[in-house]
């Protein structure tokens, strides 16, 4: 008797929890537009962050490639590479390089957009690269052949 007593018991708590959920439920979604807006501005915090550890990355392929060099006798590794490649990749020049490769067809603005990010993938398509929108030190070394 007890335990279908306590059976009983959980079933109600059961059936009460799930109430109180869609009413939770049909409350979150009178809030989605809030919502989305939050998720937006995460999902641009995140970018940034990610921005700011692939410039690190960068940083250190270019010392590591540097120090290689220092090491195998040739003195330089990225250093003695053409001039454009010892320098960071800026949102303008993959733009301009993107456009003279005839990948990329909006205005050389500096920003990274929906449409850069399109023609950084297609180039990276067109060229065996791993496709991931992004311009890394072996996509810039390829694309850097295009800098005007």
């Amino acid at each position: 008797m007890r335990i279908a007593t306590l059976g009983v018991l959980l079933a109600s708590v059961g059936l009460l929890a799930s109430g109180c959920g869609a009413t939770r439920s049909s409350a979150q979604r009178t809030d989605m537009p809030g919502q989305v807006a939050h998720l937006e501005a995460r999902l641009e915090a995140l970018e940034q962050r990610q921005g700011m550890i692939e410039d690190k990355a960068w940083d250190y392929t270019e010392n590591i490639s540097y120090l290689k060099g220092r090491i195998d006798g040739v003195g330089g590794g990225v250093a003695s590479a053409p001039s454009v490649l010892n320098e960071k990749p800026t949102a303008r020049r993959i733009q301009s390089a993107l456009k003279q490769a005839g990948f990329y067809d909006g205005s050389v603005d500096g920003k990274v957009g929906p449409k850069t990010k399109e023609a950084i993938r297609s180039f990276q398509q067109a060229n065996g690269l791993k496709v991931d929108g992004k311009v890394g030190p072996q996509t810039w070394t390829q694309l850097a052949r295009y800098v005007p």
